[in-house]
């Protein structure tokens, strides 16, 4: 599936950050490329698609996700978006939402008349003092 849509790197990020709100990860399935791959975690996961969605799934959604800095670099026919991104995550009902700070680099390759995002890279980092 193509998401025709997404006619510029812009819009395919804006649906991806839009996705990571959504109460369930259909939105997101809708983004990923067929061969997929996600680097992330503290521990360093390496996951296909299903296995990103499935992790993802079992996570608490975010309240917020904000881009902090990006850096959009454009090829023919891919582009690489690197950036600082903030999520905020109420894991207990109630209280203060966890703020989680990730160096992120997503590689977008046109599909059709879309983009679908091919690889994903997260590493934490911790929120400047």
């Amino acid at each position: 599936m193509t998401a025709p849509h997404l006619t510029t790197v812009e819009d395919a990020e804006a649906a991806w950050l839009k996705a990571l709100l959504a109460p369930t990860t259909e939105p997101l399935r809708e983004l990923l490329h067929p061969q997929f791959v996600a680097v992330h975690s503290p521990v360093g996961l390496i996951h296909d698609k299903e296995q990103f969605l499935t992790d993802t799934a079992r996570r608490p959604t975010a309240e917020d996700v904000r881009i902090l800095t990006a850096v959009i670099h454009r090829f023919p026919d891919m582009a690489t978006v690197s950036c600082l991104q903030e999520m905020r995550i109420p894991f207990v009902p109630g209280t203060p939402a966890f703020v989680f700070q990730q160096a992120v680099t997503r590689v977008w390759i046109r599909a059709g008349d879309g983009w679908q995002l091919a690889q994903l890279q997260l590493a934490r980092r911790l929120p400047p003092a």
